[in-house]
């Protein structure tokens, strides 16, 4: 993993670290899922229900597969889908 920055909001340090597998997220509090991760989503999203983190992506579908909160574009603007509640084990589609 590599830190790209590390600086105090409101008095905690945060990092901001890329991951290089989905092992190493289990230590994270939040989770940006990009769109080049779209074949790793449901694996990092069913890892987050047995370890405590927050989703974000930024792909369209994404909340459909467990990501808490999903920004995507829709005529030129940018939408937000939000998961009010986590199942608390999946099963297969």
């Amino acid at each position: 993993m590599n830190n790209f920055i590390a600086q105090k909001i409101a008095g905690r340090k945060v990092f901001l670290q890329r991951m290089t597998s989905i092992s190493s997220i289990r230590d994270c509090h939040a989770v940006f899922i990009s769109g080049s991760e779209k074949g790793s989503v449901r694996s990092i999203t069913d890892l987050a229900i047995n370890v405590i983190f927050f989703t974000i992506g930024d792909t369209e579908q994404f909340a459909q597969q467990g990501v808490i909160i999903n920004m995507f574009l829709e005529n030129n603007k940018v939408r937000f889908e939000i998961i009010l509640t986590r199942k608390s084990s999946r099963t297969e589609d």
